[in-house]
């Protein structure tokens, strides 16, 4: 049986869904093997908010909170570190997702496995974010890598679209391929629940 949530918490609960259904978060994503056997990766959300509005709720420390409560993909957002020196935004953030991927092939994967902390830098300026996810487990961040930048462009009144591009490299010798494939779509399910959200966070604030 399910807990209760608390009454309050039951309506803002129904408050988000109510915004859920009145919008889309427009998204697409690819992917396709890059230079180095590494996969490149696409994926892009348009917001019904403006580049700053979306700019702003991303890097506001009080979206985490929310995030975690309505996500079913993630299990554990973290903000570990935040300094703003004016000309850019750093940022440390541990993520622990929901368990969806038990075996690659022959091979047993454990939860934690899949646990990152998002290491970012956001210039104001050029509108985008550098990033490295670290996997938590050294043995894991001794074969997995990925990076990429996040981009924000206006797209017409009140919208922004976000367009993350990327690296995954799974550096391991015959499966490491297999491996990339396996991970891949559940990141990116992550990432359009994370925009869905994200939108919602926008319309409660009124952005």
């Amino acid at each position: 049986m399910r807990p209760v949530r608390p009454v309050g918490q039951r309506k803002r609960h129904g408050l988000v869904h109510s915004l859920l259904s009145r919008s889309r978060v427009g998204s697409g994503w690819t992917a396709k093997a890059g230079e180095g056997r590494a996969m490149d990766f696409e994926i892009v959300h348009t917001f019904d908010a403006g580049r700053e509005a979306v700019e702003r709720a991303m890097l506001d420390p009080q979206l985490a909170p929310f995030l975690l409560e309505h996500m079913t993909l993630v299990r554990h957002i973290e903000l570990l570190e935040r300094k703003d020196d004016g000309a850019a935004v750093v940022r440390r953030v541990r993520y622990v997702p929901v368990p969806v991927i038990s075996r690659i092939g022959a091979m047993q994967v454990k939860p934690e496995w899949m646990s990152w902390t998002e290491e970012s830098r956001f210039d104001p300026r050029v509108h985008r974010v550098d990033f490295e996810n670290v996997p938590q487990v050294p043995g894991v961040a001794e074969v997995m890598e990925q990076r990429g930048v996040i981009r924000f462009e206006e797209a017409g009144p009140g919208k922004c679209r976000r367009t993350i591009r990327g690296s995954l490299r799974i550096k391991m010798p015959l499966v490491g391929r297999i491996v990339e494939k396996v991970i891949y779509p559940n990141a990116m399910k992550i990432l359009d629940e994370e925009a869905r959200f994200l939108n919602a966070w926008l319309l409660t604030q009124g952005r």
